[in-house]
């Protein structure tokens, strides 16, 4: 188990045990391959042995692994986008001999579903749009305040317009 310095309470530095369940320079190196390789947070957290909570995190304090991380993912991206333009020549322009697609070691054909096409087109569409510049839709984030205050302050017109309307005074 590795060690590191850092003062104690009240008292001089000391050294102190890093844990085992921390970050280690392998881990990062192994969750920034796993994502290239993947796109996928929770899998390359996985691989790495750690939870996608705590990846999170560490991006969120560390500047240069967020730096890592996003040119990681551009990479898993390029990947993406040049195997679905392979699978997408080698379906159109492939001449199909006796189950076997020319240039390809394999016995058949590779089979891709058409969800897996469509999910590949969709992550690319958003990692483009982020690229880009332009909103992309995020689960789980939270709006700002004025956004809050602007859908607050329509639906009350809205509600005032409709007591109104009705001959109720609001």
């Amino acid at each position: 188990m590795a060690e590191k310095l850092e003062p104690g309470c009240r008292r001089p530095i000391q050294k102190k045990r890093v844990p085992a369940t921390g970050w280690t320079k392998a881990k990062r190196e192994l969750f920034l391959a796993t994502l290239a390789e993947s796109c996928n947070v929770h899998k390359a957290a996985a691989a790495a042995g750690m939870t996608p909570s705590g990846v999170y995190q560490l991006r969120k304090r560390d500047a240069a692994f967020a730096a890592l991380w996003a040119e990681a993912l551009e990479l898993g991206y390029e990947r993406l986008e040049t195997a679905l333009l392979a699978h997408a020549l080698t379906g159109v322009n492939a001449i199909d001999i006796g189950g076997a697609i020319e240039g390809r070691d394999s016995g058949g054909p590779d089979l891709v579903s058409a969800g897996a096409v469509q999910l590949a087109m969709s992550l690319l569409t958003k990692h483009r749009q982020s690229v880009d510049g332009k909103p992309v839709m995020q689960r789980g984030r939270r709006p700002t305040p004025a956004e809050t205050d602007a859908a607050l302050k329509k639906q009350l017109d809205a509600l005032e317009r409709r007591l109104r309307g009705s001959g109720r005074r609001p």
